[in-house]
């Protein structure tokens, strides 16, 4: 009598290791689509700022719209050397500065 192994199941039934990680992935992805759903409009709020200031960038680096000498930094760049400039001016002249 010849025994031939039965094909392997497809589907593991429930309790199996196999199917308690996709209980687990499915969990997880829920979650994952509620934080997304939740959080739409910072999403879309961060990318438009990146996509501003890339486009900021890239005005700035053609020569055929903004001369060399009328070239700046981003406006977030700006802000931080004016703030950078006025927490050094409100230092005691006895705190040394930091030379970079």
């Amino acid at each position: 009598m010849q025994t031939t192994n039965p094909k392997p199941s497809l589907t593991s039934s429930p309790g199996t290791p196999s199917n308690l990680h996709n209980d687990k992935m499915v969990a997880v992805w829920e979650r994952l689509r509620k934080h997304i759903k939740a959080n739409v409009p910072t999403y879309i709020m961060v990318s438009m700022i990146i996509g501003i200031h890339f486009g900021w960038q890239i005005l700035q680096s053609n020569p055929v719209l903004v001369k060399p000498q009328e070239k700046r930094d981003l406006p977030i760049l700006q802000a931080v050397h004016q703030l950078q400039a006025k927490v050094e001016s409100s230092l005691p002249s006895s705190v040394e500065k930091k030379s970079d």
